[in-house]
């Protein structure tokens, strides 16, 4: 991931070391993205996007992520 996007790559390793709810970050299962000047929201777990990302579940959100980030620039 680093290879792909230098700063978010900085940004999950921030996740990594930190306690998510120390960081008061609102972060949920989705991730917002911009496509040919139209914004969308990719639901990384399908009708679950809601789901707030938490010290226990961000390892699998990081997964997710990662997955469609690096899908997408492909």
């Amino acid at each position: 991931m680093e290879l792909i996007d230098l700063e978010f790559y900085k940004n999950l390793v921030i996740l990594l070391e930190n306690y998510i709810e120390k960081l008061y970050l609102d972060l949920t299962f989705s991730l917002n993205i911009n496509e040919f000047d139209v914004n969308k929201m990719i639901e990384l777990i399908p009708n679950d996007s809601n789901i707030r990302v938490t010290n226990k579940n961000k390892y699998e959100y990081i997964r997710l992520i990662c997955q469609e980030k690096i899908t997408r620039s492909i």
